[in-house]
């Protein structure tokens, strides 16, 4: 799984070669399991070589046992990679991600997505409806 994350982040950002890509994810998972529960992990690298902090939303067809917490499978990730000085950047897009996540119907419309193109349609509408809900104040 994440030889395909690196595959993916390497393809799309030329700076970042597929090896560093699944090295920073393999490390930082030796550290700490990403999963968060809820069937979502958020695996992360941290490379020097990256300019800037990157997304890739991946879902998988079905859930992967992935010692979640809540001892459910994984079958969102949320896969971040950037460079030790936007670590920022990174804390700001986890809280974006967890707020779409537990404020909207992200996570269906994402198990429900078979393309990437229905991917960018899913956080469209999550973001939609996010900006729509009425503030708790």
């Amino acid at each position: 799984l994440f030889e395909e994350f690196a595959a993916v982040f390497a393809k799309t950002i030329p700076t970042l070669q597929a090896s560093d890509v699944l090295q920073g994810l393999n490390t930082r998972e030796q550290s700490q399991n990403t999963a968060v529960g809820h069937g979502v992990a958020l695996p992360h690298a941290t490379l020097r070589n990256a300019t800037r902090t990157h997304l890739g939303v991946f879902t998988t067809e079905a859930p992967i046992d992935y010692e979640a917490p809540d001892g459910e499978g994984v079958q969102v990730f949320f896969v971040t990679i950037g460079p030790p000085s936007e670590r920022q950047t990174h804390l700001q897009l986890l809280a974006l991600v967890s707020a779409l996540v537990v404020k909207t119907d992200l996570l269906s419309f994402l198990i429900e997505s078979t393309s990437k193109e229905d991917i960018v349609q899913a956080l469209q509408k999550a973001q939609l409806q996010l900006t729509e809900a009425p503030s708790q104040s």
